[in-house]
């Protein structure tokens, strides 16, 4: 495998801030030729440095809500953690799976329309492995922040996020449904490929993405990354609130948001307040910057707890079915 020089890491960086970003645009920003640039991309993804490219999709505006549930577990070993995995993609409707060290042996993110719809798949999973589960705690998202990986090229000033938030509303159909659901697993395909795939004409492909993209359906396409290959660890977060105004909170925020290695802020309804991620070189990096936070933000940080997400399935975002 040839090693990822500064090059590929600004041809990621731009694809995690739109990972439909053409390759001739992407050329033109980096100032090469757009055949070599065709190259390395490819190289990318056949080296699996890019695991997937995927939209974002914003659950409220499919008219669900985002629940995440946290376990601790007792008797469990790879294979049964590897069995939970297939069990929860293959009966729940999942956002996001991670299994950790730390704080959680396991976060679920599942989505739904309701408290009865997440009832339901949870109680799939309980009712299989519940001998299994020593603690659990259930806790619902009420806002999230995407971040572009500033850590892949810190010199490049541009960066965009994404803010997720408000009440359920649906505002897509059963033909939006099914290319959103094609974005989540294939970010990147072209127009003629998602039709071919969808039995839909590639001009009605074409103004539907549109459409997402503009209502803010899907904020934005981003790329999951092999973190081993950069020798960063993924880091979480769980944040308990002082008795902090919103002004204060905002200023937590910004910081987090402008600190080139976090990629993810979410702010919940849980026994902590928020969760801030982060793509470290080392977790003691992480526990580093995480004080650092809380002698910044004495007034908003009470107190923080942390963990390494060892491994996870990436954003799925998967609107109901």
């Amino acid at each position: 495998m040839e090693g990822i020089d500064e090059t590929d890491r600004k041809i990621l960086y731009y694809l995690d801030m739109d990972a439909r970003m053409p390759v001739k645009k992407i050329a033109k920003l980096i100032k090469e030729k757009s055949e070599k640039i065709n190259y390395r991309v490819k190289r990318l993804f056949r080296e699996r440095i890019i695991k997937r490219c995927y939209a974002e999709v914003d659950p409220w505006k499919t008219g669900q809500t985002s629940f995440k549930v946290y376990f601790q577990f007792q008797g469990v070993d790879k294979d049964k953690i590897e069995e939970m995995y297939g069990f929860l993609k293959k009966n729940c409707n999942i956002g996001w799976v991670g299994s950790c060290l730390g704080r959680w042996d396991m976060i679920v993110e599942i989505i739904a329309h309701d408290r009865h719809e997440f009832t339901k798949y949870y109680s799939r999973f309980h009712e299989k492995y519940y001998e299994y589960i020593l603690n659990k705690v259930i806790g619902v998202t009420l806002e999230r922040i995407f971040v572009s990986k500033r850590w892949l090229a810190p010199d490049i000033q541009q960066f965009n996020t994404s803010v997720m938030i408000g009440y359920p509303e649906k505002d897509v159909d059963d033909k939006d449904v099914a290319i959103l659901l094609h974005l989540t697993r294939n970010g990147r395909d072209p127009v003629n490929k998602i039709s071919q795939a969808l039995g839909m004409p590639p001009t009605t492909i074409s103004q539907r993405i549109a459409n997402l993209r503009k209502k803010g359906i899907i904020p934005n396409f981003r790329i999951d990354l092999d973190l081993k290959k950069f020798n960063r660890v993924y880091c979480k977060s769980f944040i308990y609130f002082s008795m902090a105004t919103d002004d204060a909170q905002k200023r937590l925020i910004d910081f987090c948001i402008h600190y080139p290695e976090v990629v993810f802020i979410t702010k919940c309804i849980a026994p902590w307040d928020m969760e801030i991620e982060a793509m470290m070189p080392t977790f003691n990096e992480f526990t580093d910057f995480m004080n650092d936070l809380h002698k910044r933000f004495p007034d908003v940080i009470r107190n923080f707890e942390t963990a390494v997400i060892n491994r996870d399935t990436g954003n799925l975002s998967i609107p109901g079915q």
